[in-house]
């Protein structure tokens, strides 16, 4: 009897025969996207080479010649698409040319990478769970045609297996298959309109304002409806003589002021008050009130503690923090091999910093630099211009993600951080020098704590990796920046370098940290998160940062990757407020 089974089995596997699956309809198709909706009004071009996309192949779980499917994954990821991004932006125009403007602010361009479905844990006893995966690109152009944004995205789709699918397995997948194809690519474009929705690079691209949440827009055949700004804002403060400002928009602050629904970042100060930051959140219909009294300050220059060491000094409490962040993940030179996720990165920190439950920090004290706006010139203007504001008492964090290298092979002293404009020929005249980076630092910031964060030491793009042919016969090392970042410690008492990776290291990125992020980057977040908070105080010192940086980033990477950090800095100060 087990023999016989056995051959049943070998039949249902190797009969060359082949399924066609069904076209799920449009109208079947529901998205799970419920998020912020985008002021703006968006093309969705839809190819013809994605409409007619068809998949054909078997069960990548099976090997021999199994039946083969063919699963109509054009018609499946044209309509969800349509759906999700009906949802995403206030107004969707779907087009048939990339050129095809209208009056829309960008095009929004999906295709397919890849896609598979397996049989889990289908057994002589358990007819196992059918699995579809789909692999997706996404790139969003701005008027002109440039892109500003891309990313790939992977979506999974199950279901279980009924208890007669081992028997009459080619069938049931056959009607199954539709099912977990749509789950997948629901999944895939769910996650995609999460990270449009929470990009600021596509909003400030696409000069995109406050996102609308979705629960108040009405669905009408696919369209939403508009939102008008009629939600004021009125804000009682004690002294009632205080300045009020919104920290996140431009327009001045005026007893109700009518705003749009979002967050909103409340600054009320007055001389000899404690200045009080809070963000607040415009939810419904409603006029919003806001009640905040400052406290008066105490005069603290006679009053000391048993140690004699000065009480809560008065610059603490009007201590301003300063970040440039720069995130260059493609460049303008195709020879210098792009990153996946630099700039997300730089923005998945720039977002922390400003958020209530982060660093808090002014929107206005912070100088966010991505890809294109990354250039030579930008860089060294937002270090040696625009960081002028910074006073002595003040923090500033430098963050730079991206490639770091060598001039030459003849100069390997010489290193650069290399902008978006690099030309690869001429690193010496289009890169960033490092000196540059000290000579910001000891000339032209007068902040006393700088905090220089630095993942420039990625594969395929640095020293030796730059250049395999022409620069590993060289005796160059693989990372000769990271022992040029520890040398910017020296540029004075205060300044704390921290860099992604030790010497003779390269930096690793991958989809398995927080779905698309430096391994660096992702632990260093999780760190500011609270994962690092020893003492409780809910703040992270940077005593209380590298320990657990240094040993998550290690374990991670089965100690190929080895964050290093030098300077004379105080290990109490924190990145946050």
């Amino acid at each position: 009897m087990r023999t016989k089974f056995t051959f049943i089995l070998l039949m249902l596997f190797t009969v060359g025969c082949s399924y066609t699956v069904d076209t799920v309809k449009p109208d079947k198709i529901t998205t799970a996207y419920e998020g912020k909706v985008l002021p703006a009004t968006m093309n969705l071009y839809l190819s013809e080479e994605l409409k007619s996309k068809t998949w054909e192949g078997h069960p990548s779980s099976f090997v021999g010649s199994v039946h083969t499917f063919q699963v109509p994954l054009g018609n499946i990821v044209s309509s969800a698409s349509k759906k999700t991004f009906q949802k995403l932006f206030e107004k969707l125009h779907i087009v048939s040319s990339v050129k095809e403007v209208k009056d829309a602010r960008g095009t929004i361009i999906p295709s397919i990478k890849d896609y598979s479905f397996r049989i889990d844990g289908m057994t002589l006893i358990s007819p196992g769970t059918l699995v579809s995966d789909i692999s997706m690109h996404f790139k969003i152009l701005d008027k002109d045609g440039e892109i500003i944004w891309e990313e790939n995205v992977q979506g999974t789709g199950k279901k279980k297996q009924s208890n007669m699918a081992m028997i009459n397995a080619m069938g049931s997948w056959k009607k199954d298959l539709p099912f977990t194809t749509e789950e997948a690519v629901k999944d895939a474009l769910e996650k995609i309109s999460s990270r449009i929705s929470d990009s600021d690079q596509v909003k400030k691209h696409l000069k995109i304002k406050q996102p609308y949440l979705a629960e108040n827009f009405s669905d009408s055949g696919g369209q939403k409806a508009s939102l008008s700004s009629n939600f004021r804002l009125y804000v009682n403060a004690t002294p009632s003589d205080s300045k009020i400002r919104i920290l996140n928009i431009k327009p001045v602050y005026i007893p109700g002021i009518e705003l749009n629904l979002g967050d909103y970042h409340l600054e009320v100060s007055r001389k000899g008050y404690t200045t009080v930051r809070k963000w607040i959140s415009v939810k419904s219909g409603e006029n919003v009130q806001v009640d905040i009294d400052l406290t008066q300050q105490i005069a603290t220059e006679h009053l000391v503690l048993p140690q004699q060491k000065s009480f809560l000094p008065q610059e603490d409490q009007f201590r301003q923090h300063w970040a440039v962040i720069i995130g260059v993940s493609r460049y303008s030179d195709t020879r210098i091999q792009s990153l996946r996720y630099a700039n997300a990165d730089a923005e998945y920190f720039y977002n922390w910093l400003i958020s209530s439950t982060g660093g808090e920090y002014s929107p206005n004290n912070i100088k966010l630099l991505l890809d294109k706006e990354a250039t030579s010139k930008n860089i060294k203007d937002a270090l040696f211009n625009w960081l002028r504001q910074a006073i002595e008492k003040d923090v500033v964090i430098i963050i730079f993600a991206g490639h770091g290298s060598p001039d030459s092979p003849d100069t390997p002293e010489n290193l650069y951080l290399l902008p978006y404009d690099t030309q690869y020929d001429n690193i010496a005249a289009t890169g960033f020098p490092m000196w540059d980076v000290e000579t910001a630092i000891k000339r032209f910031i007068k902040a006393k704590r700088i905090i220089v964060i630095a993942d420039a030491c990625h594969s395929g793009g640095v020293g030796q990796s730059f250049d395999v042919a022409r620069r590993s016969t060289r005796g160059i090392g693989v990372n000769p920046i990271s022992t040029r970042l520890e040398q910017l410690s020296k540029a004075g008492k205060g300044v704390a370098v921290i860099s992604a990776s030790g010497d003779k290291q390269t930096s690793q990125e991958g989809s398995q940290w927080g779905g698309g992020h430096g391994v660096f980057t992702y632990y260093l977040m999780e760190a500011l998160k609270g994962n690092a908070d020893y003492n409780q105080d809910n703040k992270v010192s940077l005593g209380e940062l590298i320990p657990y940086l240094s040993e998550q980033v290690r374990r991670a990477t089965k100690s190929a990757q080895s964050p290093t950090v030098s300077g004379k800095f105080d290990p109490a100060l924190a990145i946050a407020k």
